[in-house]
């Protein structure tokens, strides 16, 4: 049996901010090096989110062994944050944030996948957001990658399409609300 749970309301922290940092460099399109590049990454891809915005990060926890199977964060509002956040691109999709302002980072352990929990850990998110008045959430993922059905089937819908990096990719959201979900 797996739950999804608060990030701030299960065991020890740092003890799951390495499960969670494992999810993530296992999940990473290419392999990262040991050392500053891998703490780059986590910290631009994990750790800032864990540290800025913990009410908005949900854990998915194996309830037999206690080990995080997934994970998914947010950003609530990347237009007021944005300055704050180590991320590349953000300005390209700037037009779209009044509808979508909050964005979001999923990963899942690889033997977790295919089971439903990255949709339960969605749909833990969006509702969090939808409760405290976010009115819709985005991410940006490569131009055909697998992730971009996952996306689809649970609702996302795809906005908008540039070039990060001379890298074709998409912007995906989904409006939240009562009437959204």
């Amino acid at each position: 049996m797996t739950r999804i749970l608060p990030f701030t309301g299960h065991g020890e922290p740092e003890t799951l901010r390495q499960q969670l940092a494992k999810i993530c460099l296992e999940s990473a399109a290419i392999p990262v090096e040991e050392g500053e590049k891998r703490e780059i990454f986590l910290k631009r891809w994990l750790f800032q989110y864990l540290d800025l915005f913990p009410e908005y990060a949900f854990v998915a926890v194996d309830e037999r062994s206690g080990q995080a199977l997934g994970y998914v964060l947010a950003c609530p509002q990347t237009e007021v944050y944005k300055e704050k956040l180590d991320q590349k691109g953000l300005d390209l999709w700037c037009d779209h944030y009044p509808e979508y302002p909050a964005h979001l980072h999923i990963n899942c352990a690889q033997e977790a996948r295919g089971l439903g929990l990255g949709g339960r850990l969605l749909r833990t998110l969006e509702e969090s957001l939808s409760q405290k008045g976010i009115s819709g959430l985005h991410l940006v993922t490569s131009e055909g990658n697998r992730n971009v059905s996952f996306y689809l089937k649970n609702g996302h819908a795809i906005l908008d399409q540039k070039k990060l990096n001379d890298t074709p990719v998409v912007l995906m959201g989904k409006k939240l609300g009562k009437n959204c979900m």
